[in-house]
């Protein structure tokens, strides 16, 4: 592929029911399986059968081959990658969505968070904000529009964090925000930072090379697998 070639990002819509989670399950590893069971809570086990196994679907497309259910080996960072490929990816889940981020060769991060309807974000933005962020977040008079400012500075630091390795909750250098024509930017000489498609409840943002665009993709996880409503 070229250098400047497109990286795609997806939003899959998972199902609100179990009716095709065996059929899910079925395409994860030994590890991925294991992990669903960890979660506590049946919407987040559910959740994460559904999304791992949109992931490996949408891989196995970029790919042209099957996963076979093969684990994903894990680079000193923590990321994870497919043995024998240059594929790039990052995942991110949220309620009843997830959103999958592939580059042909690099790195790249997405984050994707539901808006929250509380005030917590107010101390978390004084917190790791800068003048100019909060600035930007206050000037809007409307309480939901200040809520999902919040989240869209949020996601582009997330998304940055998980393309760069730095790891969630840790402040990179290059991680400065500035606000151009009434929208984030990430001032960060060798990144880029895209919004996705605006959606009621969610904010989603995926981070790649500064050189390369986004191919944005939305698409239920009935269409993605074949599986019927």
């Amino acid at each position: 592929m070229a250098a400047d070639a497109a990286a795609s990002f997806w939003i899959v819509t998972l199902p609100d029911d179990e009716r095709d989670i065996d059929s899910a399950r079925a395409r994860l590893s030994a590890d991925e399986q294991l992990r669903a069971e960890r979660f506590r809570a049946a919407d987040d086990r559910t959740s994460y059968v559904y999304g791992h196994a949109a992931l490996r679907l949408l891989l196995e497309t970029h790919l042209g081959r099957s996963l076979d259910r093969a684990p994903f080996a894990v680079r000193g960072q923590g990321k994870p990658y497919v043995i024998g490929s240059r594929l790039g990816f990052s995942v991110s889940r949220s309620m009843r969505k997830t959103a999958i981020a592939i580059i042909d060769d690099g790195e790249i991060g997405v984050d994707l968070e539901a808006i929250g309807s509380d005030d917590s974000d107010v101390a978390i933005a004084h917190a790791r904000y800068s003048d100019d962020e909060r600035t930007w977040i206050a000037q809007s008079r409307d309480l939901e529009e200040r809520r999902r400012r919040f989240y869209r500075l949020w996601v582009i630091r997330e998304a940055f964090a998980k393309a760069t390795g730095e790891g969630l909750g840790r402040e990179s250098r290059e991680a400065v925000m500035e606000i151009v024509s009434d929208s984030p930017a990430l001032a960060a000489p060798a990144w880029r930072a895209f919004e996705g498609p605006r959606m009621e409840n969610f904010a989603v943002a995926v981070v790649v090379p500064r050189q390369r665009t986004v191919c944005w993709n939305e698409v239920a996880w009935s269409a993605l697998s074949g599986s019927r409503d």
